[in-house]
């Protein structure tokens, strides 16, 4: 892990807000970050994350709440909601080694809204097909209500059409506090969480069709629609969320052909906004909050289905004090053995946007020796080499040395 560093300031508190959805990621040799200032969305990149090129502007956008993205791996995509045409716009790009972005095509329109009708708080996924998916809480100026939706995208080149039967309604129950959140699976697989205040987290599984809605959890309640962050393994989902009133922070897993496993508590007695943001590495999760106490960063370990017994108190901001404890987010999964964490600072603008990442993996090089034995005429030969194992983000790689048998020399010694 390195000092947090200052991307750059904004004239937001909710540069980076919230923790459901996802503003940064690494590629190729930087990393990059998306915010809100001055009513647009821009982005900065670093090759240390600790010194940022100048801001590039994206488009309008008046909160950070109100876009999103998502790096898969090849491409980034993005959604954004522009208040002042009540649109929802979509763009991919590939993100180049020099900090800028080749973009496949020019933005598109993925809802085009009135004041009456348009689709806000976007969150972003990519599935196995390159097709997207934004998960948004919708306005009906009929019904004067917000119910949650998903939009799906025909078409896998930049462009944006339309998938047959999307936009799809959720659930037709109105409420301000809906938030939606797809989470690519594999084999074109989807499942889709959506969330409200003080209500049983919900979701649905797409299998080129929708499964029945299941309850995340049918005990506890969450604290507020958008307190919540998800990951994949395989076709398995990852989930976190802050509980309602006694605010533990909560995990639960889907396992898939199974469903949902019972309530466990990641930290107990946090705030009441001390939302969590949750990122995968191989199979180990690191969930990350703030507050509690006031001004401090944190995270947990869940390795082989154990959460660390103790937080690590990873980051202190008590010195410009952070802007609220749920003004930040984090990478999907790692990148390049790397997990970055975006927050925010000060209490008034302009306000710091600040960047930090550590390294889950170490790259440890183990040595062990491959012994070879013969025997002739009564006397044994024994000889050895030794495999190099480079172990680094997950991947095991092994060279030997000497690279060939033929050149050693066998050691003939009597056997008594």
């Amino acid at each position: 892990m390195v000092t947090p560093s200052t991307v750059g300031t904004s004239t937001t508190s909710s540069a980076v807000v919230e923790t459901f959805q996802r503003k940064c990621f690494y590629a190729n040799g930087r990393f990059w970050v998306f915010y809100i200032t001055g009513g647009n969305v821009v982005y900065r990149t670093s090759l240390d994350g600790i010194t940022w090129t100048d801001p590039t502007t994206i488009g309008v956008c008046g909160d950070g709440n109100r876009f999103s993205v998502c790096f898969d791996g090849t491409y980034l995509h993005y959604s954004r909601f522009d208040l002042t045409t009540y649109s929802l716009y979509y763009r991919r790009g590939t993100p180049n080694s020099d900090g800028t972005i080749t973009w496949s095509a020019v933005e598109q329109t993925a809802h085009s809204g009135s004041s009456s009708d348009f689709c806000t708080n976007p969150n972003i996924a990519v599935d196995s097909g390159g097709y997207t998916w934004i998960g948004v809480r919708r306005w009906s100026g009929t019904t004067s209500t917000y119910t949650p939706w998903v939009l799906t995208n025909a078409n896998n080149d930049g462009t944006w059409a339309d998938a047959s039967g999307f936009p799809y309604q959720l659930l037709t129950l109105g409420a301000t506090s809906w938030r939606v959140t797809p989470v690519a699976l594999t084999g074109l697989k989807v499942y889709v969480i959506y969330t409200r205040t003080n209500a049983y987290p919900t979701g649905k599984l797409y299998d080129a069709g929708w499964g029945s809605e299941e309850y995340i959890s049918g005990d506890f309640t969450i604290q507020r629609g958008d307190a919540h962050s998800a990951v994949a393994e395989g076709d398995n989902v990852h989930f976190v969320m802050l509980g309602y009133a006694a605010y533990p922070i909560r995990y639960f897993k889907r396992t898939y052909g199974v469903g949902w496993g019972s309530s466990v508590i990641v930290q107990s007695g946090v705030t009441s906004t001390s939302f969590p943001a949750l990122s995968i590495s191989g199979s180990t999760l690191y969930c990350f909050w703030a507050g509690s106490p006031t001004d401090h960063i944190y995270y947990k370990k869940c390795v082989s289905g154990t959460w660390d017994a103790s937080p690590t108190d990873w980051i202190d901001e008590s010195t410009d004090h952070l802007t609220f404890n749920n003004t930040l987010t984090c990478f999907y999964q790692t990148y390049n053995s790397y997990i970055g964490l975006l927050y925010s600072t000060k209490t008034a603008p302009d306000y710091n946007v600040r960047f930090a990442y550590l390294i889950p993996v170490v790259p440890a090089v183990v040595v062990k020796p491959v012994w070879e034995c013969k025997t002739r005429g009564g006397l044994i030969s024994l000889r050895a080499h030794f495999m190099s194992t480079l172990q680094l983000g997950g991947v095991t790689a092994e060279a030997s040395s000497p690279p060939l048998w033929d050149s050693w020399d066998y050691l003939w010694v009597a056997v008594l």
